[in-house]
């Protein structure tokens, strides 16, 4: 395991869910996106005592993909692939078997392991785990009382509040995403919340903890509110490559040409139904450069590792502090190169090569309206204190009266995303006369913005005047109270003033 060097809270997180499986069966690992969690489970897998075996679970074939790869790379061991037509043999001696949940789960596969054989499974993307394919899984290695489970997540929180406690009996560890940045490990957030004319979100229900889909897409369907949307977002990402969440298929489509009218040839579209080949190309295009806007549902939400991103679009507002989390961490990794080897570097050193890099910080643009009653989760919500919420615990008899989890957020999503392709082939033909029709079309979009200093208050400011830097003066006494320039230079005037606030009050021990 020498191939690799561990950045101290990875270290930290290892030694304890070792020590929570000195007293419990099992524990969960929470760890922002971009901060290594496959890192932190291959460890722990490499140092788990032979003869036993390692699964590792996930639902998603890039997990699957990128799990094996990393063993790989990490310990020089391969590890067998049990997915689709790929099978493990059950006596083949392998120490991994990295698994598709949707296979496994399959009673005539799931029968061919003996859970004596394994001392440890491990769930990626744990907070699935509540799903009645994960529980089958589970339960067939819980038949063996020395095997442990490990879960490792970015999202304790699920916005049908199932809790994972059903599952996991202890949280062994957990890093906040204020507390990754604060140590020069991810890059800091910039939010913009863009008010967009004619956006209203009061009429629209509330359906398992979150936006009706539905009555979510009828509203930001709409020609005028697509096009106050696009525009802002063309407008304020600049260059920066961009993912787009949306609502459903047929709005990253919409929202993909309409983004194309504003920015010829920058923008594309794929779902969970995209063929694979065709996939393969849209990603490769997006972290070369090429497509600098891509739109889709929440198909990027998992398994997806793009460092070039740099902004994030949430062109679909959400109640699920689970789901905005998810993300945000599409956009925090740094670029390659600019903090490996900084292990044992101070959080400041690496904080200022991240500020020197040509990605110093993360855009997130929040389109919001008229809420109504809703509150819409924002990145201040993620970042402002409230994210990390312990897990909550249920006991045994809890979820045996609960039965079987249904893991709504999976099923929604694979309703989003399986579009037969028989009507899709049919829509698209209906769709070409009047897509031709659009395609000269191009909104006065009308919206104004607020940049949010996520750890205070809210700054209105025009869209005009949404980029103004801080003054030379400012920029000065930030680097005289020791902010690098380069991080002085990449806040608003709103941003450099409170900082400068904060950094004098600490200076003289007042309270910031």
């Amino acid at each position: 395991m020498s191939r690799v060097i561990l950045r101290p809270y990875q270290d930290d997180c290892i030694a304890s869910v070792f020590r929570a499986f000195e007293t419990y069966q099992s524990a969960l690992a929470v760890l922002p996106t971009g901060a290594g969690k496959t890192t932190v489970f291959v460890t722990i897998g490499h140092r788990w005592p032979k003869p036993q075996r390692v699964l590792v679970v996930a639902h998603r074939e890039e997990l699957i993909q990128q799990a094996a790869e990393r063993i790989s790379l990490l310990t020089g061991d391969e590890a067998g692939i049990e997915m689709a037509d790929a099978k493990v043999s059950a006596h083949d001696g392998c120490k991994w078997v990295v698994a598709s949940v949707q296979s496994l789960s399959r009673e005539s596969r799931l029968s061919r392991f003996d859970p004596s054989q394994f001392g440890l499974v491990v769930v990626d993307e744990a907070h699935h785990s509540v799903a009645s394919t994960y529980l089958k899984v589970v339960n067939h290695f819980a038949q063996n009382p020395a095997c442990k489970l490990l879960g490792v997540t970015a999202t304790p929180n699920r916005a049908d509040e199932l809790a994972m406690g059903q599952i996991f009996r202890t949280c062994a560890y957990q890093l906040c995403i204020e507390d990754a940045v604060e140590g020069g490990w991810l890059v800091p957030v910039r939010q913009q919340v863009v008010k967009v004319d004619g956006l209203d979100f009061s009429k629209v229900r509330t359906t398992a903890g979150d936006f009706n889909e539905g009555d979510l897409e009828a509203v930001l369907a709409q020609e005028k509110v697509l096009h106050g949307i696009a525009a802002p977002t063309v407008d304020l990402a600049g260059d920066l490559p961009t993912l787009v969440f949306c609502v459903t298929v047929a709005h990253a489509e919409r929202m993909s040409e309409i983004i194309d009218r504003y920015k010829k040839g920058a923008s594309n579209w794929l779902c969970g139904a995209t063929p694979k080949e065709q996939r393969r190309q849209i990603l490769a295009d997006f972290k070369s450069g090429k497509t600098q806007f891509l739109c889709n549902v929440g198909v990027l939400l998992e398994g997806f590792d793009a460092p070039n991103c740099a902004a994030i679009a949430m062109a679909r507002p959400t109640k699920s502090l689970a789901l905005y989390t998810q993300v945000i961490g599409r956009s925090l990794r740094a670029l390659p190169g600019v903090i490996d080897g900084m292990e044992t570097a101070t959080g400041s050193e690496r904080r200022a090569a991240i500020a020197a890099s040509a990605k110093p910080s993360a855009l997130l643009l929040d389109y919001a309206g008229n809420a109504g009653r809703h509150k819409i989760v924002t990145a201040a919500d993620v970042l402002g204190g409230k994210w990390g919420e312990p897990v909550r615990a249920y006991s045994r008899k809890n979820a045996e009266e609960e039965g079987d989890a249904v893991d709504l957020e999976e099923s929604l999503q694979r309703a989003s995303d399986e579009m037969a392709w028989e009507e899709e082939y049919k829509r698209r033909l209906l769709a070409t006369q009047e897509a031709r029709r659009r395609a000269a079309i191009k909104a006065q979009a009308e919206y104004s913005t607020e940049d949010v200093d996520i750890y205070g208050g809210y700054s209105p400011v025009s869209a005009q005047t949404v980029a103004a830097g801080p003054s030379e003066k400012q920029i000065k006494y930030l680097v005289y109270l020791g902010v690098p320039r380069a991080t002085a230079a990449g806040y608003t005037k709103k941003q450099a003033s409170v900082v400068i606030d904060k950094l004098v009050a600490k200076k003289e021990g007042r309270a910031g």
